[in-house]
């Protein structure tokens, strides 16, 4: 959600040196006054379990971008090279390189940068399981994480990724770095410090993301005219939008397979009836719709996960009146929620409510499941919460609609959904202690 701000002199300061201090040469032997270190590394899903993008960036231009990879980390015997691309030369530059041809259900050990300006630290990451074979799984999910007020957040997922190795992979949806919160010449150091706190997670599994209403632009004069329209966001996340037949050629709204589930994520953002921003990225619906089509046809897919940004059904005051969406999250269930029915979407998970709510499944507000047994309808959950300067959002209606089955907003969290052949198990934590906040399981005989 929305409520600006800029930081204060002093804390701009304190920021500034805590950003020189994560951005400090982690190879001494590479550091010389040529050295660019690689930064803000991170992986993502390709459009196959054979494939893995790989981002970084750099203060300044390299020489060339190289990905050094292979199934030891004593031995990165592999090579790919890829292209840089900036937004604007004083924001530095974000380097993409496409691995293929890599072995499914495979550990991958790899470094990044170029042999000229300085080489990063070895990462790893896991490949998709081989495609039509079901392995369990387990997706870390939030929403609305900045730098500051996140810090618990982000210390659960780095040691549930990194540390206990238990979490697959994380899907963030939507405001990610909440870089239009703070003046303008901070627009690129919050983003740097936003990576950089989730670099022992982006560095040990895959991080999948879609669009919210805060990548949008820096929302300055100063730097509205090159940063507006999603530009750095698109430039930072390298999602499988082409080989998902996406038109937007962006990581505005695409899917992909993993295991025996089909993610797909959309832009509540732009490219719908009602939507707050321009359409500007290609034929979302249409798009969307023979996505899903071809998803239910599938027999290696069982389930069928939806993320987004922005709530369809949502209790918080400006979100719904006596249970019937309004505004935006009108908009999206004329748009969407048809297509999540007739196609058999099981889940949508968002953010944008800085709370947390689950509903039971339903369809067009009045068609409510009393359970989650082989439901007819899919279920809704907003996870918002994973902390930023914004704060919680805790203004619920007074009166609970009947299709809402959990709300929670005293405390930052974040979702488990493990995926097994059978069941879809949603878990809610507490990013202050770590403690089972809610839980509920989607059944399919």
């Amino acid at each position: 959600m929305q409520r600006k701000g800029v930081l204060s002199t002093l804390a701009t300061v304190a920021l500034v040196a805590a950003l020189a201090t994560v951005l400090v040469p982690q190879n001494s032997e590479a550091a010389s006054s040529d050295y660019i270190p690689p930064t803000a590394v991170h992986t993502s899903f390709g459009g196959s379990p054979s494939e893995i993008y790989v981002v970084w960036h750099t203060s300044l231009p390299t020489p060339d971008q190289t990905v050094w990879y292979g199934t030891s980390s004593s031995n990165l015997n592999l090579v790919a090279t890829g292209s840089s691309f900036s937004v604007i030369a004083s924001s530095g530059y974000e380097n993409t390189v496409k691995l293929t041809g890599l072995t499914p259900s495979t550990k991958y050990y790899f470094q990044v940068g170029s042999k000229q300006t300085g080489i990063g630290q070895t990462w790893s990451f896991v490949t998709a399981p081989p495609t039509g074979k079901y392995v369990p799984f387990t997706v870390a999910m939030y929403g609305d994480m900045g730098v500051t007020e996140s810090v618990h957040t982000v210390n659960q997922i780095n040691a549930l990724v990194s540390s206990k190795k238990t979490v697959d992979w994380v899907y963030h949806v939507g405001d990610i770095g909440y870089g239009d919160d703070y003046a303008a010449d901070l627009y690129d150091v919050m983003w740097n410090m936003w990576f950089e706190y989730l670099q022992p997670s982006m560095g040990a599994a895959q991080y999948m993301v879609c669009p919210g209403n805060h990548e949008y632009s820096c929302e300055h004069s100063d730097c509205n005219s090159y940063s507006q329209n999603f530009t750095f966001y698109n430039a930072k996340f390298k999602m499988p939008s082409v080989e998902s037949g996406s038109p937007s050629n962006s990581s505005m709204f695409f899917s992909f397979d993993y295991s025996n589930t089909h993610f797909v994520s959309i832009s509540t953002e732009t490219d719908y009836p009602g939507a707050p921003f321009p359409p500007t990225f290609g034929d979302q619906l249409t798009w969307l719709e023979t996505d899903l089509q071809k998803a239910s046809q599938n027999p290696n897919t069982k389930w069928i996960v939806v993320v987004g940004h922005r709530p369809l059904y949502s209790s918080y005051e400006t979100f719904s009146l006596d249970g019937r969406p309004l505004g935006t999250s009108k908009s999206i269930q004329s748009a969407f929620e048809d297509l999540f029915y007739k196609y058999g979407v099981d889940i949508f998970v968002v953010g944008h409510v800085h709370s947390y709510e689950r509903t039971f499944p339903v369809y067009k507000d009045t068609n409510i499941a009393s359970n989650y047994t082989n439901p007819k309808y899919p279920t809704y959950v907003v996870v918002g919460c994973a902390g930023n300067k914004e704060g919680l959002d805790p203004l619920f209606q007074p009166i609970h609609p009947k299709w809402s089955a959990k709300r929670y907003s005293r405390d930052q969290g974040f979702g488990l959904l493990n995926v097994t052949d059978t069941q879809l198990a949603w878990n809610f934590y507490r990013s202050s202690d770590g403690g089972l906040e809610d839980s509920f399981v989607i059944t399919k005989n």
